[in-house]
């Protein structure tokens, strides 16, 4: 069963990935837009697959979470 995709995703920004290149740090709001895709098969963009690599635990996490809540 895919996860509901009523809403738009948010976009990694400019702003969102050079802060990311920085610092590393991702916004959850981020993590969850990533798994959402992955979940329903939706290709990720080039920021999006850097952010997949540097955060795959943390995304993965999230995909059995909103997984779980899918099936509840």
């Amino acid at each position: 069963m895919q996860a509901e995709t009523k809403y738009k995703f948010v976009k990694v920004t400019d702003k969102i990935y050079n802060k990311f290149i920085d610092t590393g740090h991702v916004p959850n709001n981020i993590i969850r837009m990533l798994s959402l895709k992955l979940v329903n098969n939706i290709p990720l963009n080039e920021k999006e697959l850097a952010i997949f690599y540097a955060n795959t635990s943390a995304i993965n996490d999230m995909i059995i979470l909103v997984a779980k809540l899918i099936n509840t």
